[in-house]
Parts: structure tokens; C-alpha cells; sequence
């Protein structure tokens, strides 16, 4: 049994308070008003860095122009520790 398969079937004696939460519905991210945009967190994640590495911009996701004018300038910090937290957490082993 792979080894993921093996600690989720362990998690309600593991990690009981997880299990709950999984349970409950807590391991997705609502990015809407309605049930259809519920993604999962590491999906939710990828999705925004995505976002935020494309060229063009926030193409008017937010409305506002200073809304857009703070992600843009912020870009180059956020990726700058998306990739230091990645670099970091490459060798570890979870």
C-alpha cells in the first residue's frame, strides 16, 4: 500500500482532530459565492501563483485600479517567497 494511502487510512487514530477537520469539509477553498468553486487548498495555491506569475496581470479580477496597482506591485516579494519557501522545503522530507 503506498505510503499516503496507508497515512490516511491511519489518520482518525493518528491524527484525530485532522480527521475531524477533513471530515467537516475543511480542506478546500472557497473562492466564490456558489458550491461549484470549491477547490482544494494545494489546487487554491496553485491557482494564485499562477495568477501572479502571469504577464498580464490581474486582467480585471478585482475591478478596482488600486487593487491592481497593489498586486502588481507587490508581485516580485510574493513570488520571491513563494520560491525561497519552496527552495527550503524541496529537501525536506514531510
Amino acid at each position: 500500500m503506498p505510503v499516503f494511502l496507508k497515512d490516511m487510512a491511519t489518520l482518525p487514530d493518528t491524527h484525530p482532530s485532522v480527521h475531524e477537520a477533513f471530515m467537516e469539509g475543511k480542506f478546500v477553498v472557497q473562492r466564490g459565492d456558489k458550491k461549484f468553486s470549491l477547490m482544494a487548498l494545494d489546487q487554491s495555491q496553485e491557482h494564485s501563483i499562477t495568477f501572479l506569475k502571469e504577464d498580464s496581470g490581474s486582467k480585471g479580477l478585482y475591478g478596482q485600479p488600486e487593487e491592481k496597482e497593489i498586486i502588481e506591485l507587490s508581485k516580485p516579494e510574493v513570488l520571491q517567497a513563494i520560491d525561497e519557501f519552496v527552495t527550503k522545503h524541496e529537501s525536506t522530507d514531510w
